[in-house]
């Protein structure tokens, strides 16, 4: 009797661990939620992770949490991880007025803005805001600059689903301008085989984000939280992260070159005149 009371009590004990050990396991699960582009998912030559989602499974990896990765436009996940808990997404842009609205990992590059053009459009020669508002500009549904755009008071707007639906509408004229950064443009032309010597930028978007970061949505378990901002700070700067990231920041610190010295020669012509 005494026997089997000890293998009752010893099996009652194992199932107790076992579900202890499923419901944390549970807890550790979040849902990561991005955008198909070539900085999270690139196409060519065959369908491979990104930069950004290599890195973003590093950390998780490191932190010892359980996930699963959604693809889908970015309206959608930036819903999702406004209103609901336990949703990890990135690449997104920290801006005031997000600052509240998700626990932040970590920045995972700078970056900035510019609105650009086709080359063959000399007419458009903007040198601040205000010129942009007469023209039509594509943006993508919810990304930051959409947001910026309508905050400056932006009206001839038209929102898509991806930067790649804004290239194809510049070219065939359907909008005169669209935002995107020069580090995201030049991986966009790549995947589409498109001569990004075709566009330039018409003006530079200043001040509204200063990166693109990684974040969780608002009610995410702090444990969860906690784990994977101490693997981010063990993984940012590593060589690791310059391995990933370095052709992607070289090419943006040299267009950056370049626009300076552009915005040099405009700003003397102008003094001139």
């Amino acid at each position: 009797m005494s026997e089997h009371k000890n293998f009752i009590c010893g099996l009652i004990a194992t199932t107790l661990s076992l579900m202890h050990s499923l419901l944390l396991a549970d807890s550790l699960r979040i849902d990561v939620m991005t955008e198909a582009t070539p900085f999270t998912l690139r196409q060519q030559p065959v369908e491979r992770d990104g930069e950004a989602t290599l890195f973003v499974k590093a950390i998780l990896d490191r932190a010892g949490i359980d996930y699963t990765f959604s693809f889908t436009p970015w309206k959608r996940s930036y819903r999702y991880a406004q209103t609901r808990d336990s949703i990890l997404i990135y690449p997104i842009a920290r801006t005031t007025s997000r600052a509240s609205e998700f626990v932040w990992v970590g920045k995972i590059i700078p970056i900035k803005y510019y609105l650009f053009k086709l080359r063959s459009r000399t007419e458009l020669q903007l040198t601040d805001i205000e010129q942009a508002k007469a023209l039509n500009i594509g943006v993508v549904n919810d990304h930051v600059h959409h947001e910026y755009l309508l905050s400056e008071g932006f009206k001839n707007i038209q929102p898509v689903n991806s930067s790649a639906q804004n290239l194809r509408k510049l070219l065939l004229n359907r909008i005169d301008l669209f935002p995107i950064s020069a580090g995201g443009l030049l991986p966009l032309c790549a995947q589409l085989n498109f001569d990004c010597t075709l566009l330039e930028p018409a003006l530079a978007l200043e001040d509204f984000s200063d990166g693109l970061y990684m974040a969780y949505s608002l009610n995410t378990d702090p444990s969860i939280v906690k784990k994977t901002v101490q693997a981010y700070q063990e993984l940012i700067g590593s060589d690791f992260y310059e391995a990933l990231f370095a052709d992607r920041l070289r090419n943006a610190s040299l267009f950056e070159q370049a626009w300076a010295r552009k915005s040099n020669q405009q700003n003397a012509i102008t003094s001139k005149q």
